[in-house]
C-alpha cells in the first residue's frame, strides 16, 4: 500500500516462498491508506487496513500480507509493527519502525530487510492460526520493541514449528 521499493518486495517474496515452501506472488500497488489514518496520533490504525484489504475480495489467494510505510497503531498499543486477521487470513506489516533512521541510528539496508521478513512470518504466522508464544527466541514472540524484534529472529521454536506442520496438514486436506 503506498510505494514500497522493488528490492524490498522482491526479497520479502523470496523469504516467503523458501520459509512458507509456498508461490508468493507480488500484487498490485494500493492507495495509501488515509482512510486509516488518525490525525491526533499521526498514526495509521493497522484494523481498518486489514478490513480493507479483505474487502477488496482479492480472489486467488490463500493468505494476503500487506506491506505498508506508515507507521501502525491499534487502540490497545501506542504501535504496532503489524496485525493480522486470524479468520480472515489477511495481514499487514508496517516498514517505518523496521528502520534504522526512525530511531536516528544510520541506514542498515541487510538489518532492514531481516526485519521485513521477521515481521512478515510473525504476522503470516498468525493466519495459519499461530498465536504469540513465551519463547522470546521464536518469531511468534510479541515484538514490544525493535529490540525484541532484533532478539526473536526469524524462525519458529519448535512446538510452534509443531503446530504450523498440524495447521498445515490440516489445510490440505480441506
Amino acid at each position: 500500500m503506498g510505494h514500497i521499493d522493488n528490492d524490498i518486495l522482491q526479497h520479502t517474496q523470496m523469504e516467503l516462498e523458501k520459509r512458507f515452501n509456498v508461490a508468493v506472488e507480488i500484487g498490485r500497488q494500493l492507495e495509501e491508506p488515509t482512510y486509516a489514518y488518525h490525525k491526533h496520533k499521526k498514526q495509521y490504525h493497522s484494523t481498518r487496513i486489514l478490513k480493507k484489504i479483505h474487502n477488496l475480495r482479492l480472489a486467488g489467494y490463500d493468505r494476503i500480507l500487506a506491506l505498508v510505510d506508515v507507521d501502525l497503531y491499534i487502540p490497545e498499543r501506542t504501535f504496532v509493527f503489524g496485525g493480522a486477521d486470524v479468520n480472515k487470513k489477511v495481514s499487514v506489516i508496517s516498514l517505518t519502525r523496521l528502520r534504522q533512521e526512525f530511531y536516528a541510528l544510520p541506514d542498515d539496508p541487510a538489518l532492514f530487510k531481516y526485519r521485513t521478513i521477521i515481521e512478515a512470518v510473525h504476522e503470516l504466522g498468525h493466519t495459519y492460526g499461530l498465536y504469540h508464544c513465551k519463547n522470546n527466541k521464536c518469531v511468534m514472540f510479541l515484538s514490544n520493541t525493535i529490540g525484541d524484534t532484533d532478539h526473536k529472529g526469524a524462525e519458529l521454536c519448535s512446538n510452534c514449528e509443531k503446530i504450523m506442520e498440524r495447521k498445515k496438514d490440516i489445510l490440505k486436506r480441506e
